[in-house]
């Protein structure tokens, strides 16, 4: 009779561990995607990033292909974070996916916005691009803000997901 008991404490500590695991693993993935949904608001351009502007030197600040680089480098990232949700959603049901939805939409107002500060494109952009009011207004927000209003945006859309995993830590 005690080695029954015995063994289903075993097993719930066992599944206890698991799952504390998965959240720990998402947690990290998630971490290193919201780090790079951040780097793509940082003023600062580096000298590789430098290469990409083709505008004048004097011109300090990000471009439209400078933007466009930093977005192309969160899908490794985001990646990692999906294949953990796929297992994640095994273990706690849609409802991991529903958390992330957030993140989702933020990370598509912010690629509206990376699309809207292509000069070449912008006229054309305006029209189809909604929540945008200037590219302009989004360069200045990203240059002059310690922190933009995108940057407010990204932690906030983060916030559910990352309050669900504190508890199952």
């Amino acid at each position: 009779m005690w080695g029954a008991y015995s063994a289903c404490r075993g097993l719930e500590t066992w599944r206890k561990e698991r799952e504390s695991d998965l959240a720990k693993r998402l947690a990290a993935a998630i971490y290193q995607y919201r780090k790079s949904l951040l780097e793509i608001t940082h003023p600062d351009v580096s000298p590789e990033e430098r290469q990409l502007e083709n505008g004048p030197q004097e011109n300090l600040g990000p471009n439209y292909f400078v933007y466009w680089f930093r977005f192309g480098k969160t899908k490794v990232p985001l990646k990692a974070v999906e294949e953990i949700l796929a297992e994640g959603e095994l273990r706690w049901g849609s409802e991991i996916y529903r958390m992330f939805e957030p993140i989702e939409q933020t990370e598509r107002n912010l690629l509206r916005k990376i699309l809207a500060t292509d000069e070449t494109a912008y006229a054309s952009n305006q029209e189809r691009i909604s929540g945008v009011h200037s590219a302009d207004e989004f360069l200045k927000d990203l240059a002059y803000k310690k922190t933009c209003e995108a940057a407010r945006e990204i932690q906030t859309a983060f916030r559910p997901i990352v309050d669900f995993l504190k508890g199952k830590v």
